[in-house]
């Protein structure tokens, strides 16, 4: 199907193509006369979340953005925030004491109070309210707020309370310290208790009242006020059952408190900025402001919770830790200062060091002792021998072994003090002491020896006064060295005894000290975490403080309605599901319409087409395309039996079938017979006795006056006039040549046109160029045989109008089996438009315009004139 087809296909249906969108659209528009218009407010808040400030250094990628909004988004549409902002707006409207179409149209206050129980406003705590209040009167342009605020020509006043300041005041209601003092022309910060304050005048800035702002809304959220104990209240009852008032008003599809129309509100993110555009439409103008109001409100407060919830935890759980932890730091610092109080340990590293080089001196100085000793022993024993026995036990008397006692006693206590090196002056002055002791016992026991051995000699003739002061000097160290070994050997035995204490202490303090420096590092780590975590709810605390960039406004004009818009689409669908439905049926059409597919169907070739002719045909050139299209059949018919006759001169026999009745088999025959004699044939056309010649108009032609008329749809047209009205059908005039057979039981029979029963005539066929014989509907009539195998030529007749069946098929076989020659076929009853195929461009009455748009549409835009 190309566009010309297409086009004048619709042309065909314009009256539908008209007819039913008109009739759609005013349905559509008296269904939609009573429209209730919508009206619709709108708020943009700053969220912050992708650029807002932060105390905390970090990079925002796209991914955290777009995540932290969709949250934002959805916790906006979500069903816990539509719940509380209807109720909210339900405690509002049931606080009213008198309509005000500021929050309520009036129609809607009598249908909430009527429609809602009573024991469902019992609920609701009324708010504050009086007549007078420091000298302003209740008017029209007063207002009370439930937190005691009163809103007096659009300015909120607000009465000072015991222990407020401007401070507690500007951060209460969100203005500036500087804004109060010069909007109440106060210069001191004290403030008087009762004193009215203007806090905001409502004058300086944009809105149709003060106290439809966000900002003044959020004075009914005070835990203590009348509003908010009554939503308390109604959230309560809310859950205590599913089968509540409330529980089905707010399921339900209430347009104002449904949980189904709040949630209808459209929020999106302006662009890519920070910003979130929230708009809500309703019935009421003034329920559609707040609830805006409110949602925005709950919102802002959820998202607040949901955000500080979520820190406040974590810095809780680090707050915990860090107690736990501290604690096990100082239990463990305290174990190990009991442990160095128990050990008398400063320094264990120090000590052990010392511990260690006195040990190396003690076992040098204990060596450097013995030695002496033993050297002294040596040499005393050999001078003892020298001096022979006498001597020997003179130096054992008494008193010089008293003095040797004593001697070694003091020396003894002396090698003990310097051992210690006790750096106290006392026992340094003892010190000395003992030295001197020391020396002056020396000086006795010398004295001794000296008398008792004054001027005698020794066995080898060595003086003995020399032997005696070598004795002396050697028992000095003798004595001496044997307290150093007294000394040292007690000494060494209590050092072992503390080096085997000592020793083991070191390991104990490492592991308290590791103990300790364990849990020091999960406390410095607690304590960074806990710093994190508080630096963290500062900065949640910084973005989830989401402002009210532009407040919900009073909608003073309702949203267009959509019937202009209903009607068009009804308009537009109207046309559609008939342009639908014409395409439908031409594209679902199994009618055979075109020779193209008559030729699919058949598999015969082609001798023409026949037109059908309509009122819409009235523009073309009927005659002269009639008269092309025969000119066409016969010349088709003459060429196909142009060889049949075997070189012998005889009548060319055409035989017309068709498988059904009223294909048009009379007026092809017709049309073809009075073609050849006007080619100055001789031709005979004989017809079935049957065929009515005054019912040949149902094949779509008919003749009056020897002219061929169509019969269309209870109209005739003259094929070479003009329309003349209604005409009377009568018989096409009939030609010498043209016959009537008989149709009986014999038919089959016949082998030639002169077997045939003529009725009335006794014609000659042998003096004709041409026999013409028309036979019966295949499918329901036998047909002879041997007449139709010797015949030149057959013309399969099909009209366009109709499905090609199963029947057809089995016919047209079984007759090719029965001919010498395939017939070929002609297609009766052809749209106007299909005959193009045929002819080519059709003769009819265009004007350059149309003449344009069809080139244009058939893409022949730049075809040129004939030369």
């Amino acid at each position: 199907m190309n566009i010309v087809r297409l086009l004048k296909l619709f042309r065909k249906n314009l009256v539908l193509l008209i007819l039913v969108p008109v009739i759609l659209a005013v349905v559509v528009r008296y269904l939609t006369k009573d429209e209730i218009l919508k009206y619709e407010s709108e708020t943009t808040l700053y969220t912050g979340l992708a650029s807002g400030s932060s105390v905390e250094s970090k990079n925002f990628s796209l991914f955290e953005t777009n995540n932290a909004f969709e949250n934002f988004l959805n916790l906006i549409k979500s069903r816990e925030v539509a719940t509380e902002t209807s109720i909210r707006l339900l405690v509002q409207h049931l606080s009213l004491s008198h309509p005000d179409p500021t929050i309520l149209l009036d129609e809607n206050y009598k249908w909430v109070h009527k429609f809602v129980p009573s024991y469902v406003k019992k609920m609701i705590i009324q708010p504050y309210d009086s007549t007078h209040l420091n000298g302003l009167s209740q008017s029209k342009d007063t207002v009370f707020l439930a937190n005691g605020d009163i809103v007096f020509k659009n300015k909120l006043y607000h009465f000072v309370k015991k222990s407020e300041t401007l401070f507690t005041l500007a951060r209460t209601y969100g203005v500036s310290i500087n804004s109060l003092m010069n909007h109440n022309t106060i210069e001191s910060e004290d403030l008087i208790e009762g004193l009215p304050l203007i806090i905001r005048d409502g004058n300086d800035s944009l809105g149709i009242a003060l106290y439809d702002s966000t900002q003044l809304q959020s004075s009914n959220f005070s835990e203590n006020s009348p509003y908010e104990k009554s939503v308390v209240n109604l959230i309560s009852y809310l859950n205590s059952s599913d089968t509540n008032f409330l529980y089905n008003l707010l399921n339900s599809k209430n347009p104002y408190y449904g949980i189904s129309a709040i949630s209808s509100v459209v929020a999106r993110r302006v662009q890519s900025s920070d910003l979130v555009s929230i708009k809500y439409s309703s019935f009421d103008p003034a329920i559609c402001m707040h609830t805006l109001i409110f949602m925005t409100r709950v919102v802002i407060d959820k998202y607040r919770n949901i955000k500080e919830n979520q820190s406040d935890a974590v810095v809780r759980y680090f707050l915990n830790e860090v107690k736990k932890t501290a604690d096990r730091l100082q239990n463990a610092e305290d174990r190990l200062l009991e442990f160095n109080k128990k050990n008398n340990i400063i320094n264990y590293q120090e000590q052990s060091r010392a511990v260690a080089i006195v040990k190396e001196d003690l076992n040098r100085n204990f060596t450097d002792v013995k030695l002496k000793f033993e050297a002294a022993a040596a040499v005393l024993k050999r001078l003892e021998q020298k001096m022979g026995m006498q001597q020997a036990i003179q130096l054992k008397t008494s008193k010089i072994l008293e003095l040797r006692n004593q001697l070694a006693e003091v020396q003894t206590r002396i090698t003990l003090t310097e051992s210690f090196e006790d750096p106290d002056p006392k026992n340094r002055a003892k010190l000395q002491e003992l030295k001197v002791e020391a020396d002056k016992t020396k000086k006795l026991l010398t004295q001794e020896v000296e008398q008792l051995y004054n001027n005698n000699v020794a066995l080898d003739g060595v003086p003995i006064d020399d032997v005696f002061t070598a004795w002396l000097d050697n028992v000095i160290k003798y004595e001496e060295a044997r307290a150093g070994v007294k000394v040292m050997t007690n000494f060494e035995r209590d050092y072992y005894e503390y080096y085997k204490t000592f020793a083991p202490l070191g390991a104990t303090q490492k592991r308290l000290e590791r103990e300790i420096n364990v849990v020091e590092q999960e406390y410095l780590s607690l304590l960074h975490s806990l710093n994190l975590s508080k630096l963290k709810q500062q900065d949640v605390e910084l973005s989830s403080d989401i402002k009210a960039l532009d407040p919900p406004f009073f909608p003073l004009k309702p949203i267009p309605g959509k019937a202009g818009l209903m009607v068009v689409v009804a308009a537009v669908m109207g046309f559609v599901m008939v342009a639908f439905l014409i395409l439908a049926l031409e594209f679902l059409n199994n009618n055979i319409r075109t020779t193209e597919r008559l030729e699919e169907f058949s598999r015969l070739k082609q001798a023409g087409v026949l037109p059908r002719i309509m009122l819409e045909y009235s523009n073309f050139n009927i005659d002269f395309i009639l008269n092309k299209l025969s000119d066409q059949i016969t010349q088709e018919t003459r060429l196909a039996s142009r060889n049949n006759n075997g070189g012998i001169v005889k009548p060319k026999v055409i035989v017309i079938a068709s498988t059904m009745e009223k294909e048009g088999k009379t007026i092809v025959g017709t049309l073809l017979a009075n073609k050849l004699r006007a080619y100055d044939e001789k031709v005979a056309f004989l017809m079935p006795e049957a065929t009515n010649r005054n019912n040949i108009f149902r094949s779509g032609y008919f003749q009056k006056n020897g002219k061929l008329f169509k019969l269309g749809e209870k109209i005739f047209y003259f094929l070479r006039g003009t329309l003349t009205g209604t005409l009377d059908i009568t018989p096409i005039d009939e030609h010498e040549d043209d016959f009537y057979y008989e149709h009986n039981s014999r038919f089959v029979e016949a082998s030639a046109a002169e077997h045939l029963k003529i009725v009335d005539k006794y014609p000659f066929f042998g003096g004709f160029n041409y026999i013409i014989i028309e036979i019966p509907a295949l499918v329901y009539n036998p047909y002879p045989s041997e007449l139709v195998r010797s015949s030149d030529i057959t013309l399969w007749v099909v009209r366009a109008n109709r499905v090609w069946k199963n029947a057809d098929n089995l016919c047209l076989t079984t007759y090719i089996k029965s001919v010498s020659q395939k017939p070929i076929s002609v297609l009766n009853g052809v749209e106007i438009e299909f005959v193009e195929n045929n002819l080519g461009e059709l003769p009819k009455k265009r004007s350059l315009l149309r003449t344009q748009i069809k080139k244009i549409v058939s893409l022949r835009i730049h075809e040129g004139k004939s030369l």
